[in-house]
């Protein structure tokens, strides 16, 4: 989701708690973001394990600098990673581990609004934040297309799938995939794990579905019952809500740039 706010329609903002930002280059940076990253990343719904060479990648790559908060007693509590173009500033990562360090990096964008025409924030997160300002009307929000999960191996998938409870009973899916014939057949889940009973996708199953279809369901990006009902699956509805009821149903987030 990309906000974007012309500088002439900034709202009045004051910053909560003490602390400091201060501005470097995202190269100079590394050395502070690196382990804070790391640390939020294992809290992140898709964040991602950056190994060094990738940070070296993302700043010789970028014209990208770092805003850095610390807190009264010099610890970094987060960061905005930001890029100048013109008239354009564009906040490309942001990353608050308190509220306290949320109020002064948005102080910190928004008295941008003084020598830009626009400010922009590219937000991995797909949810709406127009609630952020008091007026929102004043700020443009427009869905880009970004990146597509990619289910490869089924079994493995699966196997990993961190679900949230165990299956009341077992829950037959009858799953096509044009591109992957491996994926692609009649699976079984119960609480013994996953299992392939057939090959035929067009054979008999609680729930009938493509793979594209049940990466949304499995990744939370809709639920279950949701594809059911607008047609983009077929199934009993008594095993869609048993399904339903052990994934997860948080919005995914892809935290990276490729």
């Amino acid at each position: 989701m990309v906000y974007t706010i012309a500088g002439k329609d900034v709202p009045a903002f004051r910053a909560q708690g003490d602390g400091t930002v201060t501005r470097q280059s995202l190269q100079l940076a590394l050395p502070v973001l690196k382990p804070l990253y790391a640390q939020l990343a294992e809290h992140l719904r898709g964040g991602m394990v950056r190994e060094d060479w990738w940070w070296e990648h993302l700043a010789l790559a970028s014209n990208w600098d770092a805003a850095l908060y610390q807190d009264d007693a010099g610890l970094v509590r987060g960061y905005l990673l930001y890029e100048r173009s013109g008239n354009t500033l564009t906040v490309q990562e942001w990353y608050a581990a308190d509220q306290t360090a949320w109020t002064h990096l948005m102080a910190f964008l928004l008295k941008h609004g003084n020598t830009f025409a626009t400010l922009e924030f590219a937000d991995q997160d797909s949810r709406y934040r127009g609630d952020w300002f008091p007026n929102p009307y004043v700020l443009k929000a427009a869905a880009e297309p970004f990146m597509m999960a990619r289910i490869v191996d089924l079994q493995d998938f699966f196997n990993r799938y961190p679900y949230t409870g165990q299956l009341a009973d077992p829950v037959t899916l009858a799953v096509t995939d044009d591109t992957l014939p491996a994926n692609q057949g009649v699976w079984r889940l119960s609480v013994a794990g996953a299992e392939k009973i057939g090959d035929d996708p067009a054979a008999e199953a609680d729930i009938s579905l493509s793979i594209q279809v049940l990466t949304k369901a499995l990744f939370g990006t809709q639920p279950l019952a949701a594809l059911v009902k607008s047609g983009r699956a077929d199934g009993d509805q008594d095993a869609v809500a048993r399904l339903d009821r052990v994934l997860h149903h948080e919005l995914p987030m892809l935290n990276d740039y490729f």
